[in-house]
């Protein structure tokens, strides 16, 4: 018997340990592909013993790394803002529901883990659920396009790896997927009506390390570099305002807010953003298009570099 995609579900619970599995919370997210593998790469002996044939192999570090690609509603999109943000803060009851106040965490989860690590279970239609833990957000893109509905897509690496029966899923049935039309951007203090594309791309730069720790499965998982937000985009050239700023290399705010009513609602804040790519051309007889790209940076004043609102109805996750 062949396995369908479309009998399979993927979800995600957040662990209050690194080194423990739960699966007592699952959210599970109605996706549209995932990519989650293990990877043993080998470590092959080098050595001369007179001959012409690799020798052996031996396994080296276990790895765990992937990728859910999902149209997110207001309940589901907290997975990976959460995640990646490593922000539990606990939302305030409000008239229209459940209100969070995000920002990025200014502290690792823990020694050994960046971010909140998760469990993820993965069903393929075909025996026992994979499920995959000790995972931590790596990154989260949010995209946006005329006509189209608002996708998300979550990057994990970790972790470690085992066979589990298979859960039942269920599904939020309290919100809708965000699209195009409900959203809205406002680009230093005016709407932005001419943005046809916006993609933001939050990266914590994630990397599973090993450890001498008698086991091939990564023991932390530890930072690179710094965290990175970028922004790109095309945009209707309509008038100089933001060839302006980008020429002027003027540091200023975008919001970006996607809403399908009062209590399905995320507001996404980047107090300090600057273009770094502005280019206008003619590539033809049509409208002129610009592709944009910048990046955003610590704002003193705000304390962050990324000020998210979520209302929905979830009282925790």
């Amino acid at each position: 018997m062949s396995a369908y995609g479309m009998k399979g579900h993927l979800g995600i619970s957040f662990q209050s340990a690194f080194g423990t599995a739960n699966v007592d919370s699952f959210h599970y997210i109605p996706f549209v592909s995932e990519s989650f593998v293990e990877t043993k790469p080998q470590l092959i002996d080098d050595s001369n013993y007179g001959r012409f044939d690799q020798e052996d192999a031996y396994q080296g570090l276990n790895e765990i790394s992937g990728e859910v690609v999902f149209y997110p509603n207001a309940d589901e999109i907290g997975i990976p803002l959460l995640a990646w943000l490593g922000d539990k803060t606990a939302p305030t009851s409000t008239a229209n529901g459940q209100f969070y106040e995000l920002t990025p965490e200014t502290s690792d989860f823990h020694a050994d883990a960046a971010t909140i690590p998760m469990t993820v279970e993965v069903y393929r239609d075909i025996g026992s659920s994979f499920q995959y833990y000790d995972m931590c957000c790596n990154e989260v893109t949010l995209e946006v396009a005329a006509g189209e509905i608002v996708k998300v897509t979550m990057g994990m690496v970790g972790g470690k790896y085992a066979k589990a029966a298979k859960t039942t899923p269920s599904f939020s049935t309290t919100a809708k997927s965000f699209l195009w039309d409900t959203t809205s951007i406002s680009i230093n203090g005016s709407g932005a009506d001419d943005i046809t594309g916006l993609t933001m791309t939050f990266n914590n730069n994630l990397e599973a390390v090993g450890v001498l720790n008698s086991t091939k499965l990564p023991g932390k998982i530890r930072r690179t570099g710094k965290r990175t937000i970028e922004v790109s985009g095309t945009i209707l050239y309509e008038d100089d305002t933001n060839l302006d700023i980008a020429r002027s290399y003027d540091t200023i705010e975008m919001i970006t807010t996607f809403t399908e009513n009062t209590s399905n609602e995320l507001e996404v804040i980047m107090p300090s953003f600057k273009f770094s790519e502005y280019p206008i051309n003619i590539g033809g007889t049509g409208a002129i298009e610009i592709s944009f790209a910048g990046a955003c940076s610590y704002n003193v004043g705000s304390s962050t570099a990324l000020d998210i609102s979520l209302t929905n109805a979830m009282t925790g996750y």
